[in-house]
């Protein structure tokens, strides 16, 4: 692996090396002071009416009391406060990699695969391949299924209904410490996993209902996502199909006709390409709740006693 090693330096320039980012960063503190002195001053010193002749026509505002600037004074004082802050992040990224400088051998590995993922046919046609492969009609079917399909169970316990809600009401609840929470109303009841390492909002929720049977009970239910999540994404998509396709279609008809549109390709591309980043986002949030239906459907088994009479999809 490709690392920085500082033995082959004599001692005075490997300690001017390691404090290079200690100047920068006072620099950069330096930079910033000179940077609050000049909009001080300028805020004692420049009038506070625009003075359209002169050019002073940038209002400068310092807690309500603002004054006027040209466009030498304006760049100055931008200068000054994008270069303290550049400084600031070239010292910081310095004493990282100093720091840890196997780092920049992991990151010259992968610039130079980017690289040649960029530059290689070979790449070229390997990408083209997994995208045929990706935009197959079978899978095309599998990603709009996991979208928007409920998944529906029907398990059987030997217990009365009852017993099947005293012991769902012991379990779970909103003040339960435990990674299963959720709540029961009579027959019916709601159950969602608990995450604390990360938080998925299209992470599946149980709707289950009890309903007597002549050996015990039925548990009936379906896997879906949380009731204002869904609303959400209905008003979403709907923004993004209609007001982004007439963007669109206004900036496809702009294109064949010729008439001049202002950024034509952005109402033509970006509704798309939001379109797209929404169902990817969510059918990667679905695809992260697999573990949760199974983890809810073992704690159901476990706790009531029951067992899978036949599942399906609907």
């Amino acid at each position: 692996m490709y690392t920085i090693s500082f033995g082959g330096m004599n001692s005075r320039a490997a300690t001017t090396l390691r404090t290079f980012p200690k100047i920068l960063a006072w620099c950069a503190l330096l930079v910033w002071f000179g940077f609050i002195y000049l909009f001080l001053q300028y805020d004692a010193t420049r009038p506070t009416v625009p003075q359209r002749a002169e050019g002073r026509v940038y209002a400068s505002n310092n807690h309500g009391h603002i004054t006027y600037l040209n466009d030498s004074e304006e760049d100055r004082l931008h200068l000054l406060e994008f270069g303290a802050l550049g400084l600031f992040l070239i010292a910081s990224v310095t004493d990282h990699f100093q720091r840890n400088p196997q780092q920049l051998g992991e990151i010259h590995v992968m610039a130079t695969r980017a690289a040649y993922d960029i530059l290689s046919p070979v790449s070229w046609y390997a990408a083209g391949t997994r995208l045929a492969r990706a935009f197959k009609p079978t899978r095309i079917r599998s990603a709009a299924r996991v979208l928007v399909d409920q998944k529906r169970i029907c398990l059987v316990s030997d217990e009365s209904v009852p017993n099947c809600q005293a012991r769902l009401e012991g379990a779970v609840g909103f003040n339960t410490v435990g990674p299963i929470l959720g709540e029961v109303r009579g027959s019916k009841f709601r159950l969602h996993i608990l995450r604390k390492d990360f938080r998925n909002s299209f992470a599946p929720h149980f709707h289950g209902e009890l309903r007597a049977a002549p050996s015990g009970t039925t548990i009936e239910g379906k896997f879906t996502m949380h009731f204002f999540v869904r609303m959400f994404l209905t008003i979403w998509f709907a923004g993004v199909i209609g007001i982004g396709g007439k963007m669109a279609l206004v900036s496809a008809e702009s294109i064949a006709t010729g008439r001049p549109v202002e950024h034509v390709y952005i109402g033509l591309f970006f509704p798309t390409a939001l379109l797209f980043a929404g169902i990817l986002i969510v059918y990667s949030g679905k695809t992260l709740g697999v573990d949760d239906e199974a983890q809810i459907l073992k704690f159901l088994q476990h706790r009531l006693n029951c067992r899978p009479l036949q599942a399906g999809r609907k």
